[in-house]
């Protein structure tokens, strides 16, 4: 088997997984078996563009300048789009080093890419909370 770490498990967030025949993964961490959808250079949502190889996010066709670590959590959570990550998948998936990092870094940045791409913060119609778990990206309109 041939090591993939260039990828992210999307249960728990390990780098290190492994090619499988037919062309499907597996983590060598929790052991849960998954597929890579490729991705374009340019995720979007509604008035939310991402360009992943420029590292340029606009809203509304405005740019809005966003922190290394802001613009690979909002990358990761539309990578995963529907999906509800938990505070350390994120934290595992996004932080080089995730000694001494916790939850709440990870909800004080949520709270800055809020302010800087929802309309409205109180409801919020890109990056949602499930309380007690973590954040999902959805492209659903209110």
């Amino acid at each position: 088997m041939e090591t993939q770490p260039v990828s992210f498990c999307p249960s728990c967030g390990e780098r290190e997984i492994e090619l499988l025949a037919g062309g499907d993964y597996v983590c060598t961490k929790c052991k849960v078996q998954f597929y890579i959808v490729k991705s374009t250079p340019t995720l979007s949502a509604g008035g939310l563009e991402l360009h992943r190889e420029a590292r340029r996010v606009l809203v509304d066709k405005r740019e809005v300048l966003m922190t290394q670590r802001e613009f690979k959590i909002l990358e990761f959570l539309m990578l995963h789009r529907g999906v509800v990550l938990d505070r350390d998948t994120i934290i595992k998936a996004v932080w080089d080093s995730n000694i001494n990092i916790d939850g709440h870094s990870v909800d004080v940045t949520v709270r800055r890419i809020r302010m800087k791409i929802e309309p409205d913060q109180r409801k919020p119609q890109y990056i949602l909370t499930t309380r007690g778990i973590g954040y999902s990206f959805t492209d659903k309109t209110w």
